[in-house]
């Protein structure tokens, strides 16, 4: 900051000094053209002493006005992205409560803006709406170009058969490490880099065994450019109408956060 002020007051100030330089010159013609004016302007040294002064301060407050008025841009933006709650309109369970969690994937085309994870099961029934628990909200937390984007997917179940979260917490690191390893695989095409990197993070929970035998509810695909409001409270809603022997309605709300 110091170092812009500094550069912008030089500019200023140079350019004050070649037009004091040129006004001075002009004053001593006028002087030696009309030297019967009673008049300051006859008085170059005086003058040259007054107009630099002048210089200084304008080139001073012009330079703390420009920058109260255009601040720095961020080169790179945090972007938080956090699970809130879910609501549950319906289960898929007929015969009682959902055990609710979802799989998420993000990349922003880098290891480091990529990340993966899981929810623990929440028991869920018609008409409750529960948090996510507070260790299972951050879905991806990075800092990204300020002309960048994060795209993500997600995909929500009802879990039909019991997994340990130790066998979980391993999975999600093997689809962590898969989705930064292809983020960071040559290609060309950002867009389909993206599509390639989060499919790699999800090839690896669809290899767990029973994951097959988990009903899918939904899945949503998001993508969250830098550039956007401070915070967004968004929802994702999932629902089945259809005519089998199973329905369901969901409403997942979360939170983004941008921050420089």
């Amino acid at each position: 900051m110091f170092l812009r002020v500094s550069v912008i007051v030089t500019e200023i100030m140079v350019a004050g000094k070649a037009f004091e330089t040129a006004n001075v010159a002009n004053l001593e013609a006028v002087s030696v053209m009309t030297p019967r004016w009673e008049f300051p302007l006859t008085e170059p040294k005086h003058q040259r002493g007054s107009f630099m002064s002048t210089a200084y301060f304008l080139g001073i407050f012009t330079a703390m006005i420009f920058l109260a008025a255009s601040p720095v841009a961020a080169d790179q933006v945090e972007i938080l992205v956090e699970l809130v709650e879910v609501k549950c309109g319906n289960t898929e369970d007929v015969t009682g409560a959902d055990e609710f969690y979802i799989i998420s994937a993000f990349t922003g085309g880098t290891s480091a803006s990529s990340n993966s994870s899981i929810t623990r099961p929440i028991s869920i029934n018609d008409g409750e709406r529960k948090l996510f628990p507070e260790s299972d909200c951050v879905m991806i937390h990075a800092r990204i170009p300020a002309s960048g984007k994060l795209v993500g997917a997600l995909r929500a179940y009802d879990e039909d058969y019991a997994k340990t979260w130790e066998t979980m917490r391993t999975t999600v690191g093997k689809a962590t490490k898969a989705i930064s390893a292809a983020a960071e695989a040559a290609g060309s095409d950002e867009d389909v880099k993206m599509a390639e990197t989060l499919e790699a993070g999800f090839e690896v929970y669809d290899g767990m065994a029973s994951l097959d035998s988990d009903d899918v509810l939904g899945e949503e695909t998001l993508i969250i450019r830098a550039g956007g409001p401070s915070e967004e409270i968004l929802t994702w809603k999932m629902v089945e109408e259809g005519l089998g022997f199973s329905t369901w309605e969901y409403t997942v709300t979360y939170r983004i956060t941008r921050s420089g």
